[in-house]
């Protein structure tokens, strides 16, 4: 085994506040994309108190924008096995950026107590009846046993009993200088394009580099969180929070010398991205470098350092894949 020694103290350190906790992949790779915009509210709104930006509300347009592409393309078709593809396609991949940067821009975004986010809907029943309605719903169209307007109308019925209600108005209150401060009578796009506007078409989805490493860390020093796609799989521990490539050698102890690149490693799926993470911290070596980040993956303060992950450099540069950087950086 090799020595190991990490530190959990950084030069730019952005959250100290609440992280999400999610129970589903999806709910993580959504929230994991809300946690630079609350940043970004909260620091608009002045605001002292911890803001939550619902999850709910953004998996609800996911799956309701799904459901209309997937029985659109049944009805163009006309055939079974090709949608049903789609969806099961649809259902198993990641949650991405462009995703989330439609609905949010159609949309906006609104804080967690407008919708919030019930117990259940990380692993929500409702969900799967979703699912297998679409499912079924796609067999009746193109037998032609059932309107498109109707199991339109079921699957939306079913994501606002599991999801609850999307807010056409909601009031917010909030703590700010010492006292409860209330927007009254706001709507979702009026709340983003207020006080969480991102200006979401200046970034783009990079894959990693050492100058998108760079990029990210001058990003972070600059007071704004990252996005990256990770493979968490791989020299992690979660009880201590640690993603270091030096923390297991799997040459040493299991006998196994992957001797190739990342490239190589992604494509026969060595490496295959599996989480976002929104770094939110970073430290420099002595040279100016980016030495480690501070990480959070969405699942709750009982692991790591309050829900954080110390990342080393070496780790970035091994299994992030990919990062949403500000353009103008590049």
């Amino acid at each position: 085994m090799k020595r190991f020694n990490i530190s959990h103290e950084y030069d730019c350190d952005l959250w100290q506040k609440g992280v999400y906790n999610a129970q589903s992949e999806t709910i993580s790779q959504i929230c994991a994309f809300l946690n630079p915009i609350r940043q970004r509210a909260e620091e608009a709104l002045g605001c002292e108190s911890e803001l939550k930006l619902s999850s709910g509300y953004v998996l609800f347009y996911y799956l309701s924008d799904l459901a209309e592409s997937v029985l659109d393309f049944a009805q163009a078709v006309q055939d079974e096995k090709k949608p049903l593809g789609f969806l099961e396609g649809s259902l198993k991949r990641l949650f991405n950026f462009d995703d989330f940067k439609k609905i949010v821009l159609s949309h906006g975004l609104v804080p967690i107590n407008a919708m919030p986010d019930a117990a259940h809907h990380h692993k929500s029943d409702a969900v799967y009846v979703f699912e297998n309605r679409l499912r079924l719903g796609i067999v009746q169209l193109i037998s032609k046993t059932e309107t498109a307007e109707k199991i339109k109308s079921d699957v939306l019925s079913i994501l606002k009993d599991g999801l609850g209600e999307v807010p056409s108005s909601f009031s917010f209150s909030y703590l700010a200088g010492g006292e409860v401060k209330t927007i009254e009578n706001t709507n979702a796009k009026e709340f983003y394009n207020t006080y969480c506007n991102t200006e979401l078409d200046g970034y783009a989805v990079y894959e990693t580099d050492e100058k998108i490493k760079l990029a990210a860390a001058d990003m972070i020093k600059n007071g704004e969180q990252v996005v990256v796609l990770a493979d968490t799989r791989h020299q992690s521990n979660q009880m201590l929070g640690i993603l270091d490539t030096d923390f297991i050698d799997d040459a040493d102890l299991f006998g196994a010398d992957y001797s190739m690149s990342k490239e190589e490693k992604l494509r026969c799926g060595i490496i295959k991205p599996c989480a976002y993470l929104s770094l939110d911290g970073v430290s420099f070596g002595e040279n100016g470098q980016p030495l480690r980040f501070k990480a959070q993956d969405s699942h709750g303060s009982e692991t790591g350092a309050d829900g954080h992950y110390t990342m080393s450099a070496k780790w970035f540069d091994e299994y992030v894949v990919s990062a949403i950087v500000n353009k103008k950086l590049l």
